[in-house]
């Protein structure tokens, strides 16, 4: 991963590569947080369970855990949803902050997509003006 990075940076600029290798560090100290975060739950989780069954019986316990797994799991949904809310918000914001003439060209290729002979026809279009603009050589 480390070599990746290197030749990925030294592509892109100098001041990259030390942004990329950053960023490769910064995604492996969140991914140990959060396999730590995970470890923590799930003993977090199991002396939970002990002091519910202690507490209140086998079934009832394991009705509680079923309901906060539930739970959990609905909160996990609602914040996907709602991050893929804010998300779809920018990438229309991005959209509409295009010029016309982007969203007329956008227009235009779902049509001629739609239609092979406007593809076809579209393709030679471009192939005769690039024949057509073409440099030609000096017949002197």
């Amino acid at each position: 991963m480390q070599a990746f990075v290197s030749i990925l940076g030294e592509m892109l600029g100098p001041g990259m590569r030390r942004e990329l290798k950053g960023g490769v560090e910064d995604g492996l100290l969140m991914m140990a947080a959060i396999l730590a975060g995970l470890l923590g739950l799930a003993f977090a989780m199991l002396a939970l369970f002990i002091w519910l069954e202690q507490a209140l019986g086998l079934m009832q316990a394991l009705l509680i855990m079923a309901a906060i797994a539930f739970l959990a799991c609905a909160l996990v949904l609602y914040a996907l949803a709602k991050r893929r809310k804010r998300r779809a918000r920018i990438r229309a914001a991005a959209r509409s902050a295009t010029s016309s003439d982007m969203a007329t060209l956008q227009i235009l290729l779902r049509v001629v997509r739609s239609s092979p002979l406007l593809m076809m026809a579209l393709g030679s279009g471009i192939a005769a003006a690039g024949y057509v603009s073409r440099k030609r050589p000096d017949p002197k």
